[in-house]
């Protein structure tokens, strides 16, 4: 995720887009969507590009979906798990997950 991110912006430094307001736009805008797929709302995309519920499962089972904005990178390395709910077992915050 960060790595992407910075990638990202050292293109758009590239293309002249780069400035310091440019640079505080983006990270804030980065910054939202980890809060919006770290809560406990389902939020999803078109077309598989991202869903939260695919991250949560990295909290849940911590060795898949590490990439936090979309399942391309953890499909091609074969670290990518389905999303599926587990059994109940207290009232910790990942119960259910």
């Amino acid at each position: 995720g960060l790595y992407s991110q910075l990638a990202l912006l050292w293109a758009f430094g590239k293309l002249g887009l780069g400035s310091l307001p440019a640079s505080l736009w983006f990270f804030t805008l980065a910054g939202w969507m980890s809060v919006l797929e770290h809560d406990r709302f389902e939020r999803a995309l078109p077309f598989d590009v991202f869903s939260a519920r695919d991250h949560h499962m990295h909290h849940a089972f911590v060795k898949c979906n590490y990439s936090p904005y979309g399942s391309l990178w953890d499909r091609a390395f074969g670290t990518f798990k389905p999303f599926q709910v587990r059994p109940k077992t207290g009232d910790g915050p990942n119960a259910g997950l």
